[in-house]
């Protein structure tokens, strides 16, 4: 069963939020992930990898939920750039959660 945006509102106003002072680890663990990616990603599909959101502001609390922006060479989809296994999975997680 497909999910609706009304259910993925209705999920996402139920769910509990925790707001934690600023960790000096959320530098470190954005650090960590980046070089997984990285090393597990084709090299001619990833660009830049950058660290934003309130965990990437110093001294900012936040939620402790590390947020990655990914550039990509191409939209077009990456099963068709290169062969790759982690390239399904990817494409799946980002279909869920864009709804499509």
């Amino acid at each position: 069963m497909t999910e609706t945006l009304e259910d993925r509102v209705r999920r996402a106003v139920q769910e509990d939020i925790a707001i934690e002072p600023y960790s000096p680890e959320w530098p470190r663990l954005f650090l960590e992930e980046k070089e997984h990616l990285l090393t597990c990603l084709p090299s001619e599909l990833i660009g830049r990898i950058e660290h934003f959101g309130s965990t990437a502001v110093p001294g900012l609390a936040a939620k402790p939920i590390i947020d990655m922006l990914v550039e990509v060479a191409s939209l077009r989809d990456p099963a068709q750039d290169c062969a790759h296994p982690g390239i399904a999975g990817i494409r799946l997680l980002l279909e869920a959660n864009l709804g499509q």
